[in-house]
């Protein structure tokens, strides 16, 4: 399997859950969500996620909704902050050159209402 959780069989190990919200195809993983977790203000993930909050990942950090082309019309998967990170210059395409092909006003508004509803997952 490569770093980016493409099995070597027949697909996505790892991403092998997607929904469809709101027009926007987001490829899921439930392994990555602890709903008991709690963070520092003692909310759990699924208290989080019930207010429109992201759930905080394995590393303690918030999980990023990753648009998998850099554009509103992608598709979005669900990482931790450290992959996120560590695989920032094979996951973006488009360089720091140019501008953001994300409405980020638009997404906020989405990203909250997807953690809501993701929160009826768990």
């Amino acid at each position: 399997m490569n770093k980016l959780g493409k099995g070597t069989d027949n697909g996505y190990k790892y991403w092998n859950k997607t929904t469809q919200f709101k027009n926007v195809k987001v490829y899921q993983r439930d392994d990555i969500i602890n709903p008991n977790m709690k963070d520092a203000r003692g909310r759990t993930n699924l208290e989080r996620m019930k207010k429109g909050l992201a759930p905080l990942g394995s590393d303690g950090k918030s999980i990023n909704l990753h648009h998998m082309t850099q554009r509103n019309e992608s598709s979005i998967a669900e990482v931790t902050q450290t992959f996120h990170k560590d695989n920032s210059s094979v996951i973006h395409i488009n360089p720091n050159t140019i501008p953001s092909g994300i409405n980020r006003s638009e997404f906020n508004k989405w990203r909250t209402e997807y953690w809501k509803n993701r929160a009826n997952d768990f």
